[in-house]
């Protein structure tokens, strides 16, 4: 079941499963992954036979298995879980999206190309990103080469070195690049902070990662359009950091004023409980038990909250609680609904299962 991430015995109903186990007729974990070695697929259908005097012993199991290990063929970089079709579908187009509308806004913003170019390149970037998710992210990105060295010779060298960064560490997942669009995107109707949430389907690791990139992004770009939509930290200064920025004679001067930024109390603070509700969301959606997931929920948004109204208020800053409580109601609505729905899924999995075994444990203490 760890290999092929479904049950090999379970049926539609309990007595289908019960029969399923008695009779021998497992599934093949040889058809659903193919991938695997051989060896690997013999020693599970070794272990496996209904009659136990065809099963290896513990100690030759456990010698098989060490054999295994030895030659890397269950390593757990090589056969980590990967992402669904529909998710990896999901990403694609949901990614091809969000790097339209990015290469749309940054080079409306950065005027260096003729302004008839901006639509073209936009949808460009879309479809290819559709078709190929990491040449569309570096067609997004190496498009905004130009505009950015047309600000500043040091600005541009500094974008150059972190677009090869980004580039690097997302060339997997390409969709976590443009994470922080989704925030931004999503800022004027109330949703931004059901992006970090959200952030959690990512993976146990890069989910928390993504979205505290988001969150120092969207610090970023808040902070120089001078919006600062709920976060009342990023207002400050962006008028200023732009003509710092252009008039950095220095890559470092620019990372300099980009980095005072970031680091600022307020924004450090966006960024860890991003990095947190992403952590949180994925803890509350592992969770059997309804009442568990929704105290997670209420931890995650009611942590949001604190860090959102609490830090910039005891720096001396204004608070807009009104855009505030609005962004985090909307938000906490919205997330709360798949809570609920995988919640009942998963109780109601959680009941076949249990019937399953009381069957099993029913039937074995007849034979006996």
């Amino acid at each position: 079941e760890l290999l092929a991430g479904v049950s090999p015995v379970r049926g539609n109903t309990p007595a289908e499963t019960i029969s399923t186990i008695v009779s021998g007729r497992a599934a093949s974990l040889a058809a659903a992954r193919p991938d695997l070695p051989t060896r690997v697929v013999d020693t599970v259908r070794a272990a496996m036979a209904l009659a136990p005097s065809q099963r290896p012993t513990a100690a030759q199991l456990a010698a098989e298995l060490r054999g295994i290990l030895g030659e890397g063929l269950l390593s757990r970089r090589r056969w980590a879980a990967a992402p669904s079709r529909a998710q990896m579908a999901a990403e694609r187009f949901g990614g091809a999206m969000l790097g339209g509308v990015a290469a749309a806004v940054l080079l409306a913003r950065l005027p260096a190309y003729p302004p008839a170019w901006s639509l073209p390149l936009a949808v460009t970037v879309a479809v290819v990103w559709a078709l190929l998710p990491a040449a569309g992210l570096a067609l997004l990105l190496g498009s905004l080469v130009f505009p950015f060295f047309n600000v500043s010779w040091s600005l541009g060298c500094l974008y150059v070195m972190a677009a090869l960064g980004v580039l690097a560490a997302t060339r997997a997942r390409p969709i976590c690049a443009v994470w922080p669009v989704a925030a931004l995107v999503l800022e004027p109707i109330y949703l931004i902070l059901a992006v970090p949430p959200a952030a959690a389907v990512l993976g146990r690791w890069r989910g928390p990662l993504t979205a505290a990139w988001s969150a120092a992004i969207a610090a970023l770009y808040l902070t120089l359009v001078g919006h600062g939509g709920p976060f009342a930290g990023f207002r400050e200064g962006g008028q200023a950091l732009a003509a710092s920025l252009a008039a950095a004679e220095h890559p470092f001067s620019a990372l300099a004023d980009l980095g005072a930024v970031i680091l600022d109390p307020a924004v450090l603070a966006q960024v860890v409980a991003w990095a947190g509700m992403a952590v949180l969301a994925r803890v509350a959606a592992g969770r059997v038990r309804l009442e568990q997931r929704l105290w997670s929920w209420a931890i995650l948004f009611a942590g949001a909250l604190a860090s959102t109204a609490l830090v910039p208020a005891a720096l001396g800053r204004r608070v807009e609680l009104a855009t505030l409580f609005a962004s985090v109601a909307v938000a906490a609505a919205v997330v709360v609904l798949p809570l609920l729905r995988c919640g009942g899924v998963i109780s109601a999995r959680r009941h076949r299962a249990l019937a399953v075994g009381h069957g099993v444990r029913s039937l074995a203490s007849r034979r006996r």
